[in-house]
């Protein structure tokens, strides 16, 4: 297990039952110093075991003992048979000494560490009465004033930690427990995940929330993701490491623009350090898109009282068309041609905002498959994806005007709203095009009737020569 891990390598480092020495010092000297402790986190340390001493210098030996009233005693002797004179429990040996209900502790052969630590910490806190405790002001490091010596287990809310042998009057731990992480990207049609995309009103983007697991933990994660009102959350669409979400491990409620997801403590354990949890998500790009505006996606993310926010944009775009005549060499705007939006030859939907604007429609808007051009000026179509291909087809002229005979195509559209695609109109009788089939009918009957004129003039003056 991770945690069993964790502690293993911690507890081993600092648990040692064995003589060393200890000199008598004032009761406000005792302390525990937690390096690198978190903002916010609680911590408190749990006198475990008592130290006795056989005399006042540091050279003296000394022995760890426990009452049996202790509120540790049930828990670190376990079951046992606790009438007879010595019993061993949890890899400990205890041994009654001369002084009622004190008993000697040792370690034995088949003392672990890292079990005897799950032990400690998975112990009912509430039941307990910290020796000392506090809240961390700011991340770094944190003392725990102590009125005695003794071996003390260490928690805190952060996450596991080691108990530690306070055996001289301080002593200073590291807190190596670590708070997940998170990360925010968006996919416009589920592909290439970044921190931006552009996206056209009405398409569906994907959201990916990755925690990153850290070290320790053992709560519950929870993740609140806030939508612009640009973005409309599509049901059914959570998933959890490409798996349906289970309520049991990822609880889901949607409330208007919030989602929130609730990582249960179950699934916190079972992760890994450095594991990863991944939750994605569809929303689709509605009419409150405005072009060239961010519409922004951030998550928060709560562990403990440590959080962590990501945030991802998307963004919709805008061009304009500008419709227009020569008059030598000065173009004139051209009004009363109509035109298509194509994008991947089927018309767009668009909705009319004023004579010189027009808007890429939602699902469910009533919209107009035709825009127009005004004297006024040109036409602007927002609301479109600058990463996809459009094209421009139109279905009428003005009045004296050709009507184009291909599609004038708008293959990228500048993310700053820049792109103009000017379209122009010429006056005359509109021809086919070079090489088609009216132009090579065309010619062909100009030959016939040349040839034919030819031969009805050779013919006439033989016939004119013979009659004379």
């Amino acid at each position: 297990m991770k945690t069993k891990k964790i502690l293993s390598v911690l507890l081993v480092a600092l648990m040692a039952f064995a003589v060393s020495g200890f000199t008598a010092f004032a009761a406000d000297e005792y302390k525990i110093t937690v390096d690198n402790s978190k903002k916010g986190e609680t911590y408190a340390a749990y006198k475990v075991f008592d130290v006795a001493y056989a005399g006042s210098n540091e050279e003296d030996p000394h022995a760890y003992t426990i009452s049996d009233s202790s509120e540790w005693w049930a828990l670190v002797t376990s079951a046992n048979d606790k009438t007879a004179a010595s019993f061993e429990a949890n890899g400990l040996k205890f041994t009654k000494t001369t002084t009622a209900g004190v008993w000697n502790v040792e370690k034995t052969d088949s003392f672990d560490a890292a079990a005897f630590a799950t032990l400690l910490y998975k112990a009912d806190k509430t039941a307990m009465t910290a020796a000392a405790s506090k809240d961390s002001t700011a991340d770094g490091a944190l003392e725990l004033a102590l009125t005695e010596p003794g071996y003390y287990f260490v928690n805190t809310t952060l996450g596991a930690l080691c108990a530690i042998d306070t055996t001289h009057p301080t002593a200073t731990i590291k807190e190596k427990n670590t708070a997940p992480t998170v990360e925010k990207k968006v996919a416009d049609n589920g592909t290439n995940w970044a921190d931006s995309q552009y996206a056209q009103i009405g398409d569906t983007v994907s959201f990916q929330i990755t925690v990153t697991d850290g070290k320790g933990t053992d709560k519950a994660i929870v993740l609140v993701d806030t939508m612009d009102d640009a973005l409309t959350f599509t049901e059914g669409t959570v998933k959890v490491d490409g798996s349906a979400a289970k309520e049991d491990e990822v609880k889901v409620a949607v409330d208007g623009q919030k989602i929130t997801f609730t990582v249960a403590a179950a699934k916190v354990k079972a992760l890994d350090e450095n594991g990863t949890l991944v939750i994605t998500y569809d929303a689709t790009v509605n009419a409150k898109a405005v072009a060239g505006a961010d519409i922004k996606n951030a998550v928060k993310m709560t562990y403990s009282k440590q959080t962590a926010e990501d945030e991802v944009t998307v963004k919709t775009n805008s061009f304009g068309v500008f419709k227009f005549f020569k008059q030598g060499e000065t173009k004139t705007i051209l009004a009363d041609a109509s035109f298509q939006l194509l994008k991947d030859n089927a018309v767009v939907s668009l909705v009319k905002v004023s004579d010189t604007e027009y808007r890429v429609a939602y699902t469910g808007e009533t919209g107009v498959e035709e825009f127009v051009t005004v004297a006024a000026g040109n036409i602007v179509i927002t609301g479109v994806d600058s990463d996809a291909a459009y094209a421009l087809k139109e279905t009428e002229a003005p009045a004296g005007y050709n009507k184009l005979t291909e599609d004038v195509a708008v293959n990228s559209v500048a993310a700053d709203n820049t792109t103009v695609v000017e379209v122009e109109n010429k006056t005359g009788t509109a021809l086919p095009a070079t090489g088609a089939m009216g132009t090579t009918l065309f010619y062909a009957f100009g030959i016939f009737a040349i040839l034919a004129a030819g031969v009805f003039m050779v013919t006439n003056k033989r016939i004119a020569k013979e009659e004379f």
